[in-house]
């Protein structure tokens, strides 16, 4: 899926990636407006995984 249409509608999939990676706060997620590096960033730091893994894991889902 292009990150532009997930942005577009990023409430809805900041539910649906709180749901994916529960250690997440899905206000922090709505905080973030969708910025991809950013929801990177804070799946990496609440999940304690390397950023790079964070990435690929978020380009998987």
């Amino acid at each position: 899926m292009d990150w532009n249409d997930i942005r577009a509608d990023w409430p809805a999939y900041a539910r649906v990636i709180a749901e994916r990676w529960p250690e997440v706060r899905e206000a922090d997620l709505l905080a973030l407006e969708g910025d991809r590096e950013a929801v990177i960033d804070t799946i990496a730091r609440a999940t304690g995984m390397e950023r790079t893994v964070a990435g690929a894991e978020l380009a998987e889902w």
